[in-house]
């Protein structure tokens, strides 16, 4: 591995597709953003797609010092395949490190952007109606405080009452909050929830290279094994 080189990636899956953030591990803006469709029958094309995109880049995976995965929630299927991809990449090679991190923390970063807070409550609706919800701390390098529960009913309000959720699950989550869809200005993507707070409603495009700087002083491969599942009845991916 060339020193002058050293790169990290990220990578993550939202609604089917596989995305990819590559850039210097120091570095705030990625080299290389993309995504590309991929499904149980052809995941084994996602490490030369990879390499591909960085060949373009004047890059190898041999350059790839340090791998960022997230870890969900998300499907079983795309999590294993991802976990394991990592897994063998970085097996016996002691200059590569390897680590997991909820998607839920990349998401509550790009929330930050738009409104900060403390505390985020990252809003996912699952295929079965429900709401999961992960708290992320925003003083701590937008780590976890929990792993996320499936829940069917408000969570109390909070000290700090900012929410974050894809614009696909506008329905669901406003529902869950108290507030009817038909009296919310979504355009903006920024909700008043009154006395509950405020819900920022992201793009249906997963911030991945967000993943790259969330949690910078957790560096260690454990966590790759600690998926989040959304339990769907049918696995779509």
């Amino acid at each position: 591995m060339n020193p002058a080189k050293k790169l990290h990636a990220a990578i993550d899956s939202f609604q089917g597709d596989v995305y990819i953030a590559i850039g210097r591990e120091e570095a705030t803006d990625a080299l290389l953003i993309d995504k590309r469709k991929f499904n149980s029958r052809n995941s084994s094309g996602i490490l030369p797609w990879i390499s591909s995109a960085l060949e373009e880049k004047g890059y190898s995976l041999d350059d790839i010092s340090a791998w960022t995965a997230g870890t969900g929630p998300n499907s079983f299927t795309i999590l294993r395949v991802i976990s394991s991809l990592l897994s063998g990449i970085s097996y016996r090679r002691g200059e590569v490190s390897a680590r997991g991190v909820p998607s839920a923390c990349a998401i509550a970063a790009a929330a930050f952007k738009k409104c900060q807070a403390d505390t985020i409550h990252v809003l996912f609706e699952t295929p079965e109606k429900k709401i999961f919800c992960q708290q992320i701390d925003a003083k701590d390098g937008f780590s976890p405080l929990d792993s996320g529960i499936h829940i069917d009913k408000a969570i109390p309000n909070r000290r700090s009452s900012l929410f974050a959720a894809f614009k696909k699950d506008r329905a669901g989550v406003l529902s869950f909050l108290g507030k009817n869809m038909a009296d919310s200005d979504l355009s903006s993507g920024y909700v008043d929830l009154s006395a509950r707070g405020v819900l920022i409603l992201l793009d249906d495009y997963f911030p991945v290279e967000e993943l790259m700087h969330v949690m910078p002083d957790f560096k260690e491969r454990i966590s790759l094994r600690d998926l989040i599942y959304l339990r769907p009845p049918v696995d779509p991916f």
